[in-house]
């Protein structure tokens, strides 16, 4: 983690860890959860949460999901989702 704090920047950090959680949680759910908690730093697992919402936000709008109505951010940066919308990402 210090390695690729000081290579790459927060959010290029934060994509690289991203693509590593993605592969971990498909080979070990207990794994991926003791990751999250325990060896991502602040910085980066907020960084991940931001990707996170964007990525998420633009999948909802291509699906014809209206921002502000469907779906939106809150100050503390959490995704706000209609159930709908919820639905949707969650793929029922």
């Amino acid at each position: 983690m210090a390695d690729l704090k000081e290579r790459l920047s927060a959010e290029d950090a934060a994509g690289v860890i991203l693509v590593g959680l993605e592969r971990l949680i498909w080979c070990d759910s207990e794994a991926f959860i003791w990751a999250v908690e325990q060896v991502i730093p602040d910085e980066v697992l907020q960084e991940i949460r931001r990707l996170s919402t964007a990525t998420v936000g633009k999948q909802l709008v291509y699906r014809g999901f209206i921002p502000g109505q469907d779906f939106s951010v809150n100050s503390a940066g959490q995704l706000l989702l209609s159930d709908r919308a919820k639905q949707s990402v969650l793929g029922h």
